[in-house]
């Protein structure tokens, strides 16, 4: 007897991974200030680079941190 319901679906980890950064990129090279849509109040995000650190920790702080950077700027 089949079963009434599909069969499950078989995704892998890097597939959804590799879709996940395909998106987050995509939206932070064109609509930077939606990127932090990506995170939640519990996400912590940290920038470091030769001159200083910074981190956020609630989506209000990601987003001023992201627009900040403005490495997106041509």
């Amino acid at each position: 007897m089949s079963s009434p319901y599909p069969p499950p679906v078989t995704v892998k980890a890097v597939q959804v991974g590799s879709y996940f950064v395909g998106q987050y990129y995509q939206v932070l090279q064109q609509h930077p200030d939606l990127v932090h849509h990506f995170y939640t109040d519990g996400s912590t995000i940290i920038f470091i680079d030769a001159h200083c650190t910074d981190s956020a920790n609630t989506m209000p702080q990601i987003h001023a941190l992201v627009m900040s950077l403005k490495f997106f700027c041509y």
